[in-house]
This record gives structure tokens, C-alpha cells and sequence, in this order.
């Protein structure tokens, strides 16, 4: 990651980054698992690392307000199962991703698009 971070920089390239979200059953399992702590140190680390280098960083791993919807029987409005997120939990990501005080959402130009992200938007 620093070695990206130092190549964006010595570029002049603006990076964000995001942490994925996470549905509160992974989150529980990951607590059941001892690996909870590990998980935010890492978030802690990786913030701060971005910090260090003037570079956004969302954290949408937990506190949205998707994560409560526990995907216990299959697939639901939110979340496809509990490491997979919907389209709609997708397009929430971003338009909280700001681009120079702008939602990144509206700004996506459709020539740039990949056929996922496509799907995406359009959705």
C-alpha cells in the first residue's frame, strides 16, 4: 500500500480508498473467530496510514445503515449473502464518496465504466 501511495504521489495522482461494508453476521462471526481485533487494528493502521499521507479513506466495514439487515435466509434487499453486498448497498458507497465536494456517483462518466460498475449505476 505505501508503495502505491508513493507512486500516486510522485505522479500527482489523487487516490481514495474505501473499506468494504460488512454485514453484522460477518461481523459476528468474526468475533466468534477471535479475528475481530485483528480486523480493527488493521482498519486503524490502514487509516492512519492514509493520514500519514493526505489520502480520503471511507470506512464502510460498520455503523451504516445497511449493516443490521442479517441476510440469515438467502439473499435480501441490501445484502446477496453476508460478504456480499447489493447493488443498492453499492450505489449508497458512492454517493458518500465525495470528489471535490461532489458525489462521485453523479460525476462517473459511462465511457469509463466497466461492465460491473455499469450494472451498478444502472440499477
Amino acid at each position: 500500500m505505501k508503495a502505491i501511495l508513493t507512486l500516486a504521489r510522485e505522479n500527482q495522482v489523487g487516490l481514495t480508498f474505501f473499506i468494504l461494508p460488512l454485514n453484522e453476521r460477518m461481523i459476528a462471526h468474526m468475533k466468534a473467530q477471535g479475528v475481530y481485533k485483528g480486523f480493527t487494528q488493521w482498519k486503524r493502521n490502514v487509516k492512519s496510514l492514509m493520514m500519514d499521507n493526505d489520502t480520503l479513506i471511507y470506512d464502510f466495514s460498520e455503523d451504516i445503515p445497511h449493516y443490521h439487515d442479517s441476510a440469515e435466509n438467502g439473499s435480501t434487499k441490501f445484502w446477496i449473502d453476508t460478504s456480499h453486498y447489493s447493488p443498492i448497498v453499492g450505489r449508497w458507497m458512492l454517493n458518500k464518496i465525495n470528489f471535490h465536494g461532489q458525489s462521485i456517483y453523479g460525476r462517473i462518466s459511462s465511457e469509463r465504466l466497466t461492465p460491473c460498475t455499469k450494472l451498478l449505476v444502472n440499477i
